[in-house]
């Protein structure tokens, strides 16, 4: 009777060993699948592009190459498609190949599609400042385009991510009072050159400097402006005088911006929010001089697509 005891002790040993070895096992395979999962997920989402990245334009009438910065993601409200944003000046010829890079990761590379300018053709100053780079479908999931705490509306009013360009205009007039009352605004702008920047906007205007216009621009004659594609530029930009501004930025203790910052987004903190105002396009005499985002939106409509903010 003893030596049946001892037996069956010998089986429940053996059986506790194997059950504790089978739990021990299955919660090791269970942490490293999450742990895996997690890490994917965290390495996709560093090497997502996103606002202050690079935007590689290689030419290959010539064999050249130059870069300027992704300033934001723009998504069509209608269709869902991405446009990465960026200064017309970065833009290139027709024929040229486009790519987004991540600075901090440069194997994490997509393709890109440059929209033809539509205004350039009617000898549009501000709107040959304008690039819209579109972002294939199948690449959206490599971009990163969610701000967080943004707020376009931030010193106007209205829906924190919508800009309704049609009706609401308080806009320009709300950052040009701040900037007014206060004698400037603190703003700050991330690019691919200089990295993360301190300025102050001191100057809202309506016009470009003339020695940084794109080029000759000369005022469109009428048999263009009675064209279709005239009539629907002439009834976009109707009174949008207030919603296509200039801001001139003045640096604080050292360079705003450099070479290969064209395309930045420049943007303003109030209340904890992202106050997104325009993208940097130039330098003069010290200052960075960039075009309202309401700009590119507006371009953006004679395409017609709705861009807003993700």
């Amino acid at each position: 009777m003893a030596g049946l005891f001892r037996v069956f002790c010998e089986l429940c040993k053996g059986f506790t060993s194997h059950l504790a070895s089978f739990i021990l096992s299955t919660l090791s395979s269970f942490a490293t699948l999450f742990s895996t999962h997690t890490v994917s997920r965290a390495t996709a989402a560093e090497n997502a592009i996103r606002s202050g990245d690079t935007v590689s334009v290689f030419d290959p009438n010539t064999n050249s190459e130059w870069t300027g910065t992704v300033g934001c993601f723009l998504k069509d409200a209608r269709k869902g498609t991405y446009y990465a944003v960026t200064a017309g000046r970065v833009a290139g010829p027709p024929g040229c190949l486009y790519t987004l890079k991540n600075r901090r990761f440069p194997r994490a590379v997509i393709r890109a599609t440059h929209v033809p300018n539509f205004r350039t053709s009617l000898y549009d100053e501000l709107a040959s400042e304008v690039a819209l780079l579109e972002v294939a479908p199948e690449d959206a999931s490599a971009i990163d385009a969610l701000i967080p705490r943004l707020d376009v509306n931030g010193f106007g009013g209205g829906a924190p991510r919508y800009l309704d360009l049609q009706h609401h205009r308080a806009r320009w007039s709300a950052i040009w009072k701040r900037v007014d009352d206060e004698r400037g605004i603190r703003v700050y702008k991330e690019g691919e050159a200089t990295g993360h920047t301190v300025g102050t906007l001191y100057k809202v205007v309506h016009e470009l400097p003339a020695a940084h216009l794109g080029g000759n621009h000369p005022h469109p004659d009428e048999e263009e402006l009675d064209s279709p594609s005239g009539q629907r530029y002439q009834e976009t930009i109707a009174g949008d005088h207030d919603r296509r501004w200039v801001g001139v930025v003045k640096r604080s203790d050292h360079t705003f911006t450099g070479p290969g910052d064209s395309g930045a987004l420049v943007y303003a903190i109030e209340d904890s929010c992202v106050v997104p105002l325009g993208i940097h396009i130039c330098i003069e005499d010290g200052d960075s001089i960039f075009l309202s985002i309401e700009t590119f939106m507006l371009e953006g409509i004679l395409y017609g697509l709705d861009l807003q903010f993700a």
